[in-house]
């Protein structure tokens, strides 16, 4: 079965059920990888011997030494140090099996965000799979306390070389895109709660968008606002102010319409005094029960 990104290979990942074993080839792995195998395990309660991971020498850009001391609880890892490696290669084995194969990293890019293309095979050649894997191993070093140290202690260089490397895309997306900020203008936007590509899919190079991706986008911001409503609803309610009366509309559109100019520039949530939200809910009812008697005299006077 072929898949791509926004087919829902998370929810099919955190389905798996009678798991025994697991082995991974993944050039990144992000916080969002280890939580997500770190719910496969537990669900299925696989120790730590039966799973192993094979890592690019720069498989994480965001502190890899307290993700490798955080994977050394729940798995035996290895990083391919011989040769760069650039494949992404997903067995899970038990009760039943299952082959991942394609573009995806186990990032939140990679499984959720990006547009990318995989295989999913439920019956695959393990045993041919499993050379691939022993190939990576002959070409591994172990994961240890020295390994997790060096990565400690270059942390450093490798943040000052993200941030050249950043800074030049940054530049050129500016220049590419009219990009209104770059992903790193703003230090540790990607540990807040709307992250950098929240803000991306509102940019002017967006706005019109009408396909998949975008909207997946865009569901993901207004998710996020609705977290947010929850929180302030009952002190925006104290004040006597209140949000839309329908639960459909508490945000503005997602959807580029007539309403919004065929486009979606901004999303939020938009509150007014409790009374006029009142007010326009029962004009509303009124109307639809306007509407009602209208069509029901329409139809008798056919009759008589």
């Amino acid at each position: 079965m072929l898949t791509w990104s926004n087919n829902d290979i998370v929810t099919k990942l955190r389905g798996l059920k009678g798991i025994k074993k697991i082995t991974i080839a993944t050039a990144f792995l992000s916080d969002f990888g280890f939580t997500l195998l770190s719910e496969i395990v537990h669900n299925n309660n696989i120790p730590p011997s039966n799973i192993t991971l094979f890592l690019s020498m720069e498989f994480s850009y965001h502190d890899p030494a307290k993700l490798l001391t955080a994977l050394d609880g729940i798995a035996q890892t290895y990083i391919v140090t011989k040769v760069k490696l650039h494949a992404k290669v997903f067995l899970f084995e038990g009760a039943s099996n299952l082959l991942m194969t394609g573009s995806s990293n186990f990032t939140r890019g990679g499984l959720q965000d990006n547009l990318e293309m995989n295989l999913l095979d439920d019956a695959p050649n393990r045993e041919r799979v499993h050379i691939f894997f022993e190939r990576c191993r002959d070409l591994s070093s172990s994961v240890d306390n020295a390994v997790i140290g060096v990565y400690a202690s270059t942390e450093l260089e490798r943040q000052t070389a993200r941030k050249n490397r950043n800074s030049l895309q940054d530049k050129l997306n500016a220049i590419l895109n009219s990009d209104e900020f770059g992903e790193n203008t703003y230090t540790n936007i990607e540990q807040q709660f709307f992250i950098y590509r929240d803000y991306e899919t509102l940019f002017k190079k967006n706005i019109k968008r009408r396909d998949t991706e975008i909207s997946l986008r865009r569901k993901v911001i207004q998710t996020k606002l609705l977290e947010i409503n929850k929180i302030v609803q009952k002190p925006m309610q104290e004040l006597g102010m209140a949000h839309h009366w329908s639960e459909a509309h508490i945000t503005s559109t997602i959807v580029p319409d007539e309403y919004n100019r065929e486009r979606v520039e901004w999303c939020g949530v938009r509150y007014t005094r409790k009374e006029t939200a009142k007010y326009i809910r029962e004009m509303k009812l009124a109307g639809d029960n306007f509407r009602s008697m209208l069509a029901y005299n329409l139809h008798y006077s056919q009759w008589i």
